[in-house]
């Protein structure tokens, strides 16, 4: 029992603080320029947060279990944590994308038509790949801005969660650390 709560309360705190880091860090970075959403730097940055806050919590709760915490509870905390952050933010997400200002996800599809064109005439790219690129863009603009959408960003979240899932084994593998072998166990209440 005190471990689902250790489990409960780590998740909890560090899933909140991980949720209000996205939304103050969107809502920064849309303040400077809504540009920036579409920018690799933004994008590294959340990348980065995404795997350090989870990971921290790993941390604290290995020490907070005595030094010792399995690879699977490990990796519990962690995809737990991020779920936790990764729901809170989608407030935020809508809150900005619906609320304050409904008509930059439109304007987020024209900032990504505008870098994918540039790059490609950076690059050298022939006049048809272009157009023949601009037209796919097109045809998939209509889908990112349903992304959006309530159920859109729920499906979003679900399909990060379920990636992040995935890329949280590597950290929650180093920060485990198993009891040593003939080391005393706790004898858990069976009530």
């Amino acid at each position: 029992m005190e471990d689902s709560n250790q489990l409960k309360s780590t998740a909890l705190k560090y899933g909140g603080a991980f949720g209000a880091i996205l939304i103050v860090m969107m809502f920064v970075f849309y303040a400077i320029s809504y540009k920036w959403f579409t920018s690799l730097t933004y994008m590294g940055l959340m990348f980065i947060i995404a795997i350090a806050v989870p990971t921290m919590a790993g941390i604290k709760r290995k020490k907070d279990s005595g030094g010792f915490l399995s690879f699977g509870h490990t990796w519990i905390t962690m995809v737990l944590t991020y779920s936790i952050g990764a729901i809170i933010s989608i407030v935020g997400t809508f809150l900005l994308f619906v609320v304050i200002e409904p008509e930059l996800k439109d304007l987020l599809v024209e900032a990504q038509i505008e870098k994918t064109m540039s790059i490609m005439e950076m690059m050298g790219a022939p006049d048809e790949a272009i157009e023949q690129a601009m037209g796919e863009v097109d045809k998939q603009s209509e889908a990112i801005r349903d992304q959006f959408s309530m159920v859109g960003m729920l499906t979003q979240t679900l399909k990060f969660i379920l990636i992040m899932a995935v890329i949280l084994l590597i950290p929650a593998a180093i920060v485990k650390k198993k009891r040593p072998a003939g080391a005393i166990d706790e004898i858990l209440d069976t009530e």
